[in-house]
């Protein structure tokens, strides 16, 4: 079974607190996910640096990165170069700022449609 971490970012707390708790919670319980962990800022190099360490622990085939737009990871990456050890071609990063969140009328409705895509987005068996 493929073993998936995951990381989520807080973008400085306009992610409510609430939503990324019950998000964490639900992935948490997927039997694919090693492990959840939010970062204050993904994009950062010490995050990158952080993130880099616990990925290095072994055992992860793929990483998800729960928070905005891919182009603002891809950027961060390509700008500090760390060599993560993993399958570049399994990254995937969940827009849940722009695509769910601000795209919803309540947290609520946010998550539900959050939980409606995790098991096609973040599966890579």
């Amino acid at each position: 079974m493929s073993r998936i971490g995951i990381f989520i970012d807080t973008f400085q707390e306009s992610i409510p607190v609430s939503l990324r708790k019950k998000i964490s919670d639900y992935v948490k319980d997927l039997p694919e996910i090693a492990f959840c962990i939010e970062e204050e800022n993904l994009t950062s190099a010490d995050a990158l640096k952080r993130m880099a360490t616990r990925l290095e622990t072994g055992g992860i085939e793929g990483v998800v990165l729960i928070g905005g737009s891919p182009k603002r990871y891809e950027t961060s990456f390509q700008k500090f170069g760390y060599p993560f050890p993993f399958n570049p071609y399994l990254l995937a990063v969940a827009n849940i700022r722009e695509q769910v969140l601000w795209t919803m009328p309540d947290e609520q409705a946010a998550l539900e449609k959050a939980k409606s895509s995790f098991p096609k987005q973040f599966s890579v068996s």
